[in-house]
């Protein structure tokens, strides 16, 4: 068994810069058309944003500072905005990674920049091939402190080292069974979960569950998740961060904090004894070693998630009409000139392209339908 860290999310305001400045930040500045060509708008807090997003990396801003520029063209890369929002998912930061880009030295930086400022961290701490299911021990207790009307779902937990007691929720099915520890909106919350479970239902792989360094094979795997948020996201990793074993710093401190009495006999529930005494001798690794996908592989994983959809569509037309569906479709991005969002979509498949070319070191002419692609305008292939 072995026990690992990685930050799984990250959400932080940028001030007075533009753009560029702000994927130079994190490296990315040869991405710059691919933001471009994933740009849409929404709406959030009662004003209108637009949202670039590219591979669970995120960067937004508020349509009011637009004025009459157009944000589908690359000048909007130089003008600086009041402020942006930066927003980088659990995929977006394995991104990163799978880039060379040092995310620990990056978000524990965070805080001494003065035109930044944290909103969300969430740090997670992985068990995989535990001796025991510690939620499954955890979650037993609560049923059964349940069953005799001790805790009720509106009750609280009540800690053994601080004065804070909090909400809890355990949910549990067949493809899920997770305990969150502190209230939806709260500055902080634990969250313990099966995500195994995420991978692997009733023995059947919905998906391909990654490598650990030092367990290639994954029988289980335990997730316990700190989130924070807004001023607490900030001092805490501020706190933390000051010494190179940062990861251990917050371990000790979500140790320290949510180790939960039975509220019943004023012991501690054995799961969480077991889970913060024996696992707690085990060291933590940093998971961080990511391999870059390529292109065809990209591919391969976006038409498994639209199986289902391609599969109903093949059954019920057949053969001819799902491939005359995809020639219409992509027709239409290399040839439609008045369309913006077929202008975006084809700088997009210019990009895959070209990366295709260079990772397979090929050339147009190896395509299939080679004739079809030279009506592809030369100056979008890069």
């Amino acid at each position: 068994m072995a026990r690992y860290f990685k930050f799984d999310w990250l959400t932080f305001m940028v001030y007075h810069v533009n753009m560029k400045e702000v994927l130079k930040l994190l490296d990315l500045s040869d991405y710059l058309s691919d933001f471009l060509a994933n740009v849409t708008e929404m709406d959030r807090d009662y004003e209108t944003v637009e949202v670039f997003n590219f591979n669970g990396v995120r960067i937004d801003f508020s349509n009011q500072f637009l004025y009459l520029d157009d944000p589908r063209k690359e000048t909007i890369f130089d003008k600086q905005f009041p402020k942006m929002r930066v927003d980088i998912s659990g995929s977006g930061l394995d991104f990163l990674r799978s880039q060379g880009f040092d995310v620990n030295s990056f978000i524990r930086q965070l805080p001494k920049y003065e035109n930044i400022k944290v909103n969300r961290v969430d740090w997670a701490f992985d068990f995989v091939n535990a001796d025991e299911d510690y939620l499954d021990l955890i979650a037993n207790e609560i049923r059964n402190l349940q069953i005799a009307g001790c805790l009720t779902p509106g009750s609280r937990l009540k800690t053994l080292n601080t004065n804070r007691n909090y909400i809890y929720d355990l949910q549990e099915g067949c493809d899920k069974q997770i305990l969150y520890i502190g209230a939806t909106r709260s500055e902080r919350k634990l969250r313990i979960y099966d995500k195994y479970l995420q991978y692997v239902q009733d023995g059947i792989i919905k998906k391909e569950i990654p490598e650990f360094k030092d367990d290639p094979i994954v029988k289980s795997w335990l997730r316990v998740e700190l989130q924070t948020r807004h001023a607490f996201a900030s001092s805490f990793l501020k706190t933390v961060s000051a010494t190179d074993n940062f990861y251990e710093n917050a371990w000790s401190w979500i140790a320290e904090n949510y180790t939960i009495m039975n509220d019943f006999d004023l012991h501690i529930m054995y799961g969480f004894e077991k889970l913060f005494s024996y696992v707690g001798k085990a060291p933590i690794i940093l998971n961080e070693n990511y391999k870059y996908v390529p292109v065809l592989e990209q591919v391969d994983n976006s038409i498994e998630k639209n199986l289902t959809t391609l599969a109903f569509y093949f059954l019920r037309f057949g053969f001819d009409a799902l491939a005359d569906k995809i020639y219409d479709k992509v027709h239409w991005i290399l040839f439609e000139e008045h369309d913006p969002r077929a202008k975006r979509v084809r700088r997009a498949l210019a990009i895959r392209i070209s990366r295709d070319l260079a990772e397979n070191r090929i050339s147009l002419k190896d395509y299939v339908m080679y004739d079809l692609l030279q009506g592809f305008s030369s100056e979008v292939i890069v």
